[in-house]
Order: C-alpha cells, then sequence, then structure tokens
C-alpha cells in the first residue's frame, strides 16, 4: 500500500473542512428556518393584534388580529392607509416617542402600556 504524499493529505484536509463548513451552514440555515416559522406562525397566529413599524411610523408588518381590531379587512389594507402610526394608532403620540426613545436607549426592553 502507498503511502500519500503530504501534499496529497493537505488536500484532503481542505476537502474535509469545506464538507464540514458546507454541513455547518446547511444546519445552520435548517435552523434559521424553523426560527422563522414559529416566529411566523406565532405573529399570525396570535389573538392579539401586533404589528411592527419604521422609527418614521410606517407600518411594516400587521398581523389579522391587528387589522381586524383597527376595522381594515386585512393587514395588507391596514399597512397601506396607516402612514403615521404614532399620530393614527395612538390617543397620544408623544408617549410613542417617549417608549422608542426609551427602548433606543435601553432604559427598557419593551413598552409598558397602562
Amino acid at each position: 500500500m502507498k503511502r500519500p504524499k503530504y501534499k496529497e493529505l493537505l488536500i484532503e484536509n481542505e476537502n474535509l473542512k469545506r464538507l464540514l463548513s458546507d454541513k455547518d451552514l446547511i444546519k445552520a440555515k435548517e435552523q434559521v428556518e424553523i426560527s422563522e416559522l414559529k416566529y411566523r406562525t406565532i405573529f399570525e397566529g396570535a389573538p392579539l393584534g401586533i404589528f411592527r413599524a419604521t422609527k418614521t411610523g410606517r407600518l411594516i408588518e400587521v398581523n389579522k388580529a391587528c387589522a381586524t381590531l383597527y376595522g381594515y379587512d386585512s393587514p395588507d389594507e391596514m399597512i397601506r392607509m396607516i402612514t403615521d402610526v404614532g399620530h393614527q394608532l395612538y390617543s397620544e403620540p408623544i408617549k410613542r416617542l417617549s417608549v422608542y426613545k426609551q427602548i433606543l436607549t435601553n432604559k427598557i426592553s419593551r413598552p409598558k402600556f397602562k
């Protein structure tokens, strides 16, 4: 039996590293997909209204319960119609700004509403 040369061993080692790296990448992608599915299931299935908005007040994402709560036929309709979350959804727009600033400065991890 012929003994492998050093260069052949290096090449084989690199091939094994790539194979492991590819397997790790596939596993990481699968974990991200599972996480996204869990998020989507919670977001869409929540009985409470949930929305995400930009710092300027544009809606990014709205679940069905939120759209229904505000009287819209669909989340897409609500996203189209609401252009300023602070003024259109909050009775006191300044509170949204205050909570947003607190979140940015890590003074609170989530809003506290009465």
